[in-house]
């Protein structure tokens, strides 16, 4: 439920932003171009923390429960999911002030592969 809420909050916020933004397009960007490759570099980085971050998540064997599993890997796996909130979040805030279509791929990659870690990724035993 956590993880879904993850995905759905960034899509929601990158929908209201884009039709904020749409509309001021011929403002200047308070951001230099430059800034916002940073924040793709930087999204690239938090995806690749959040995969080695995901080493550290148990696999679930046969014998344990779903609730059991998640008792335990839960915290480990909300470690993992975290930079990957930070790093789309953040990246949508730079669209907002940019309107910079970089900022979108910067948010497109980490919200991606937060769909792809999903728990049921994790808990296949």
């Amino acid at each position: 439920m956590i993880h879904a809420s993850f995905i759905v909050g960034q899509l929601l916020f990158a929908g209201v932003t884009f039709f904020t933004v749409r509309p001021n397009r011929e403002a200047p960007t308070p951001i230099a171009p430059p800034m916002v490759y940073l924040i793709f570099g930087a999204a690239l980085a938090a995806c690749v923390l959040s995969l080695v971050l995901r080493q550290q998540v148990p696999r679930r064997s046969r014998e344990t429960s779903p609730d059991l599993f998640w008792q335990s890997a839960g915290p480990k796996a909300m470690v993992a999911w975290f930079p990957l909130e930070a790093a789309g979040l953040f990246a949508l805030v730079q669209y907002f002030q940019t309107a910079n279509p970089v900022a979108v791929a910067a948010a497109a990659l980490p919200v991606g592969l937060l769909v792809v870690l999903n728990p049921w990724v994790l808990e296949r035993p």
